[in-house]
């Protein structure tokens, strides 16, 4: 991901695994984030820094404002990365802690919107830091989103094309010999193809490419010959959807087909 100054990451708000979204903490006042931040700067270890990245998560649900929403999003990518990092000694990284406290400060007493070359900041940071977001889910999810923003709708659609014919593929591969890694690789794609659909406005794609990838992701280990069978089915009709889309048409997913989705998702999650 190339940062570009041009990109506003406040309108950044694109989905993110649910499983991502699911961690806990919701600090209702700014004593907590006082608390949660004065034991990092004492410890600036593991133990705190997943608080204040709980924390971040949790701050970012209760947000209606889009902006302060992305803002915690990239705070708690942020400490994901210093959780993964460990024990941490850079005065860099206490400044910006600091500075995430001090916009806390300002979302509790009403401020309009966060500070957007913090914002940039720390994602310059975690840039630098981790560039490769291998075991860095939220970030890896917030480098695609990004790089989703830095390109343009015929871009978008062509990736998508890309991808879901690499899906395709995979999942034809994978119903023949279910691998667990397949079944997160393909999962990748899946996710790639929500932000791509959503960022052209194909939103009912998006929510099924969604649904798709958590169903490959919950249920890739350990899927039944009939799941197997409806995530491959989902992915062939996910491509026929896009050359729907590419011949003028409306893509509509077929209905009983997210339904059946839906289910698997809420069986195996």
């Amino acid at each position: 991901m190339s940062l570009d100054q041009t990109l506003d990451w406040r309108k950044a708000d694109l989905p993110l695994p649910r499983q991502i979204l699911t961690h806990g903490g919701q600090a209702t006042s700014i004593e907590e984030w006082d608390q949660a931040v004065l034991d990092w700067v004492r410890h600036q270890d593991c133990a705190s820094a997943q608080v204040l990245h709980d924390l971040s998560l949790g701050l970012s649900r209760l947000q209606a404002d889009l902006s302060w929403r992305a803002f915690y999003k990239i705070a708690a990518a942020f400490f994901e990365l210093l959780d993964h990092r460990g024990a941490s000694k850079s005065t860099s990284e206490k400044r910006l802690v600091l500075q995430i406290l001090l916009q806390c400060r300002g979302l509790f007493a009403g401020v309009a919107g966060p500070d957007q070359n913090l914002g940039l900041g720390l994602l310059r940071h975690c840039e630098r830091l981790a560039p490769n977001p291998t075991g860095l889910p939220l970030w890896g999810a917030l480098q695609r989103s990004w790089s989703v923003m830095a390109i343009s709708e015929i871009e978008n659609l062509s990736k998508a094309d890309l991808h879901s014919r690499e899906l395709e593929s995979l999942l034809a591969i994978w119903t023949e010999a279910p691998m667990f890694e397949a079944a997160i690789e393909a999962a990748s794609l899946a996710w790639s193809l929500a932000l791509y659909t959503e960022a052209v406005g194909l939103n009912e794609l998006s929510v099924f490419s969604t649904q798709l990838a958590l169903g490959l992701q919950w249920g890739g280990r350990s899927a039944s010959p009939e799941q197997t069978k409806v995530l491959a089915a989902a992915g062939q009709h996910l491509r026929m959807l896009l050359h729907q889309h590419a011949a003028g048409l409306d893509p509509k997913p077929h209905p009983d087909l997210l339904v059946s989705l839906q289910d698997l998702v809420r069986t195996t999650a």
